[in-house]
């Protein structure tokens, strides 16, 4: 009786928080997609990261109609609004245990004490669409973008070196699992739903991008000295004036990698009277913007090249860059 009585609270609770299987039954799902415990509702911090979970907070002691049973006040003043069926189901939803005291199983009105519940019919498990399940895919790998944005962007509990490594292997494992999912794409949606859905990828895919730069910057943060000032500092040494060159410049924009690359080939890369020394500092000097994040202390010319190659030479963003600018137009 018990269990019964549980499971028809799992259900308003699912029609109310609009919770889906990507959740358990002890957690509540953020408008993000994200997982939370429900111990983490009204604590007055932005644990899901859009604040779905500070939405039902009262500070003067009254709830809306549909949330009318009103918990005793946490230690941070909030006090947590929950629906009348939550009272009595065996959870405690309050923070300190108010909906389940003075219970008795038979007041429930679902039940009547000696009469057993009629016997239920035992449904076969409804298989879902592809869309569906590739949308929750999607919304579980979005959740994890989200956490490592949130710690990257806590000033509280700045990350170490050890936990911004431990992020950034955590993204590649996110960027491999967005690469999966799109092939995986491919070969079952139709054309008119792998639209929406490979756009979404393309934005996710770019947001992992930019948290990865923004991690490895601020791994080398700690470093005092900068690539670009160390190389001065060793062509003043050398006494080396280098010559006058007008250079093209590269501030991160996918759709200006192609003819940035062409420029600086023709007029650093290829020069065989500079030194790699040289080319580096000329490349340093062309980046801007995000495209200069890539930069480390340790950087030699080839590797900095490499890595600007390894960045922007994504032929699928080119091209959707240019696809997105002709729209515009």
């Amino acid at each position: 009786m018990h269990a019964n009585l549980l499971s028809i609270s799992e259900t308003v609770r699912r029609r109310l928080f609009r919770l889906n299987d990507e959740c358990n039954f002890d957690q509540y799902q953020c408008l993000n997609g994200v997982c939370v415990s429900r111990n983490k509702l009204c604590n007055g911090r932005n644990d899901c990261g859009d604040n779905s979970d500070e939405q039902y907070c009262s500070t003067s002691g009254s709830c809306p109609k549909h949330r009318e049973f009103l918990c005793d006040r946490n230690y941070n003043s909030y006090s947590k609004c929950i629906p009348t069926s939550w009272k009595c189901d065996g959870i405690k939803d309050c923070t300190y245990g108010t909906d389940e005291r003075e219970c008795k199983l038979s007041t429930s009105p679902s039940f009547v004490v000696g009469v057993e519940p009629e016997p239920k019919i035992k449904m076969a498990p409804k298989e879902l669409a592809e869309l569906t399940v590739f949308n929750r895919r999607k919304a579980h790998l979005f959740g994890q973008i989200t956490r490592i944005r949130n710690s990257l962007e806590n000033v509280d509990s700045p990350l170490n070196q050890v936990e911004i490594r431990t992020k950034l292997a955590s993204l590649s494992e996110v960027k491999a699992k967005i690469d999966k999912l799109r092939t995986e794409s491919y070969r079952v949606l139709s054309d008119e739903e792998l639209m929406d859905f490979e756009a979404s990828l393309d934005t996710m895919e770019v947001d992992a991008d930019n948290l990865e730069v923004s991690l490895n910057t601020l791994l080398e943060s700690s470093n005092v000295n900068t690539s670009e000032l160390s190389v001065k500092m060793i062509f003043a040494n050398y006494n080396v004036k280098l010559p006058s060159i007008n250079l093209p410049e590269f501030s991160g924009q996918y759709i200006d990698w192609l003819q940035f690359k062409s420029q600086f080939v023709s007029l650093i890369h290829d020069n065989t009277f500079l030194s790699d020394s040289q080319k580096l500092y000329y490349l340093q000097s062309a980046l801007k913007g995000h495209a200069k994040q890539l930069q480390t202390v340790n950087d030699s010319y080839s590797s900095l090249f490499e890595a600007l190659e390894g960045r922007y030479e994504n032929k699928r963003l080119i091209v959707n860059s240019h696809i997105a600018e002709l729209l515009k137009s």
